[in-house]
């Protein structure tokens, strides 16, 4: 599938309809003057959602992720605080002093930011300083968070905020409490001391550019796809974690989604059906792996991705490294991530999270409401303004209906996802006749599955049978649906069309840029089958295939 051709098609569309979102008016965006890319960004984001030019702050920077506490308070804090003071975005009084830090002092008197966007150039995290951990400060804290290191855009979610008790600035060394945690809506008085801040970045420019279309395509059109959620189960102290995952797949499923959910202690690996992942949600790898490494792997328009690891943010620049860069350069919209460990309970509260964009929220305030402490670890990754579930499932089949722009591998899902929510009402049979309607007009393998295990659901394998036949004359397939159609040959197989999956096997098993792994599987499977059909001969040709892998691999 041509995923750029995709999104043009549907970016024109929403050229002519697209709304100025009025939050628009009050984002300033912060970039960095010393790096082209960095204001090149800025401005095409600006651009892009009409926000005015004089929300544009421009610093003088150097072009490292990483940066000690004495260059980001004299380089990065101070000025932009000073800036935004200036501009009137913070109604403050400056004072003389400075506090115990070197940070300027200030009286804050609340401030007019809807959120504070800071670009791809602009420092990412701040170092530890030993010498700046102060006894009085650390003492009542456990030995891990006496620390002061931290995600410089935590850091400047406290421009404006005052520490009443100390009559200063907050204290750099642990963590500040967010008032803002699973608060909505958020009390006048306490948003006026937090700032929502988000961050466009990614490996390269065009990769963050992407990310900014994708969150208006899915805004206009809805997030279409499916859902994705790896369970770690890893219980004890992680508990939480795996809560996280039920609450979301929970809120998933009650929004109709199609999903598909991996309950073991492993991931979702090169093998898994992982076809249009709109939503992914998952733990616990150090770098990027599973399906998101089978070649020409890319998410849909608007994909939220977000991957539990305490150091899944450690950087932005490499598209293989950690998480959220490589997950940006595969086309997700929406991440978030940590640049240094966090320990769980203090990173974004992920069922709270989805939970708050499920309830038509944007990002911005989504991740604000979901994170317990500032001055620590967390960044999120897209664009503030996007709202995931702006357009509902009615509006959205409606406006299939009666536009027929949408390509056809799109269309399928919005197909399956209102089957989804016609069956979960009680009637299979309304669900059934959806979908026959939309085959006929968009035929797609996610389609024709789903059609298929209603059928079966009916009691009616032949029909089942039927609706993915034409996956036996079919010699190409894209690298995303390898997992689906093995899914599809897999469901011919249990219901004892043998010589049926055994031709869909072999279509796949053509495609020369499968994976070790995933063709070692099919032949296995296949060999099975095939031994079950009576074919002894393909049965032991796609055994020694299979060991043949084996022998080269070692």
């Amino acid at each position: 599938m041509n995923y750029k051709i995709i999104t043009v098609l549907l970016f024109i569309f929403i050229q002519v309809v697209y709304a100025k979102d009025p939050l628009a008016e009050s984002v300033v965006v912060v970039a960095n003057l010393n790096n082209p890319e960095s204001v090149e960004i800025a401005r095409y984001y600006m651009e892009k959602r009409s926000i005015p030019e004089n929300n544009l702050i421009l610093l003088k920077l150097s072009n490292q992720e990483t940066v000690d506490w004495k260059y980001f308070i004299s380089e990065v804090f101070d000025p932009l605080r000073a800036q935004l003071v200036k501009d009137k975005w913070i109604n403050a009084i400056v004072s003389e002093l400075k506090d115990e830090q070197g940070r300027q002092r200030y009286s804050f008197l609340g401030h007019n930011i809807s959120y504070l966007v800071t670009c791809k150039g602009i420092p990412l995290k701040i170092s530890n300083d030993k010498h700046r951990i102060f006894q009085n400060e650390v003492e009542t804290l456990p030995g891990p968070f006496k620390i002061n290191k931290a995600a410089v855009d935590s850091e400047l979610a406290l421009l404006a905020y005052y520490n009443q008790k100390k009559n200063t600035n907050h204290q750099i060394n642990g963590y500040v409490y967010n008032q803002l945690f699973k608060r909505n809506p958020i009390p006048d008085n306490v948003s006026q001391s937090f700032i929502k801040v988000a961050r466009l970045d990614g490996p390269t420019t065009s990769d963050v550019k992407l990310m900014i279309d994708n969150a208006l395509v899915a805004e206009e059109n809805g997030l279409i796809g499916r859902a994705y959620i790896d369970h770690a189960l890893k219980g004890g102290n992680y508990k939480i974690g795996d809560d996280w995952m039920k609450s979301i797949s929970e809120d998933v499923k009650s929004i109709n989604y199609d999903i598909s959910e991996e309950k073991t202690r492993a991931t979702f690996d090169k093998t898994s059906r992982f076809d249009k992942p709109a939503i992914y949600f998952g733990w616990y790898l150090l770098h990027l792996d599973g399906p998101f490494r089978n070649p020409g792997f890319r998410f849909p328009p608007g994909a939220i991705a977000v991957h539990i690891h305490s150091f899944s943010a450690t950087s932005m620049k490499f598209p293989e490294k950690s998480w959220c860069g490589p997950l940006v350069h595969r086309g997700a919209t929406v991440t978030l991530g940590n640049v240094y460990e966090p320990f769980l309970n203090y990173t974004h509260h992920l069922g709270q999270f989805f939970k708050s964009l499920k309830e038509g929220n944007n990002v911005g305030d989504a991740a604000a409401s979901s994170i317990p402490f500032l001055s620590w670890q967390g960044v999120v990754i897209g664009d503030p303004l996007y709202r995931p579930f702006k357009v509902s499932l009615d509006q959205q089949y409606k406006n299939l209906l009666n536009n027929y722009d949408y390509a056809t591998d799109i269309a399928q899902y919005i197909y399956i996802r209102k089957m989804n929510q016609i069956k979960a009402s009680g009637d299979i049979k309304e669900a059934i006749k959806v979908g026959e309607s939309g085959f006929r007009k968009s035929p797609g393998i996610a389609l024709g599955l789903r059609l298929a295990e209603l059928f079966i659901e009916q009691k009616k394998p032949a029909k089942a049978s039927k609706k993915l036949q034409f996956l036996t004359h079919v010699t190409f397939f894209n690298s995303e649906d390898w997992g689906l159609v093995k899914k599809c040959a897999d469901l011919l197989k249990n219901i004892g069309k043998l010589n049926s999956a055994i031709e869909i096997y072999k279509n796949l098993l053509t495609d020369e840029n499968l994976p070790d792994v995933l063709r070692k599987k099919l032949l296995n499977n296949g060999s099975k089958i095939a031994l079950s059909a009576n074919n002894f001969e393909l049965a032991r040709d796609w055994s020694m295939m299979a060991q043949k892998i084996n022998l080269i691999k070692k």
